[in-house]
């Protein structure tokens, strides 16, 4: 009797921990090359609300019609993530994408970001893209869009420079 409490429990902590959502770098995109920019700027122009920004979803895409200059992007960067409490992870020079991670909040145990960008100077614009993955339980999390808050947050840095 004992032993089948036991092996009752485990396979329920096992059903458990299936169900949660472990967030890895290893599972984003490694570099800006990886991201489908030109996508993206369809579906803003095609859609009144476009699906990317969505509450249940963790990404979110901007373009500036300018070119940037990479150090500002990159402390532009650095500020987005400082000021939604992200810590600087690693960064990708070559291929334009940098990455961070915070630990708990409310119905979180960890968040990984990453941000690429893309500059055009043929088309005189700088494209961002914004992706959150979270490490969360079973209860799923709190339905609101991660990434977009961070995008928020470097559009506005960008626009002041």
């Amino acid at each position: 009797m004992q032993t089948r409490n036991i092996f009752l429990t485990l396979i329920g902590v096992t059903i458990l921990f299936q169900s949660c959502s472990v967030a890895k770098f290893s599972s984003m995109p490694k570099g800006a090359s990886e991201i489908n920019f030109s996508s993206y700027v369809n579906e803003i122009k095609s859609a009144k609300e476009p699906i990317l920004t969505g509450s249940t979803k963790n990404e979110y895409f901007f373009e500036l019609n300018k070119t940037c200059n990479e150090l500002e992007i990159l402390d532009a960067i650095g500020k987005a993530y400082t000021a939604n409490h992200y810590g600087f992870s690693k960064f990708n020079k070559t291929d334009r994408a940098v990455f961070a991670e915070r630990g708990a909040r409310l119905n979180e145990w960890k968040s990984i970001a990453g941000i690429y960008y893309q500059i055009n100077e043929q088309l005189n614009n700088t494209r961002f893209y914004i992706l959150v993955k979270i490490t969360q339980d079973i209860t799923g999390g709190i339905k609101e869009n991660r990434a977009k808050k961070l995008g928020l947050s470097l559009e506005k840095l960008m626009n002041k420079q």
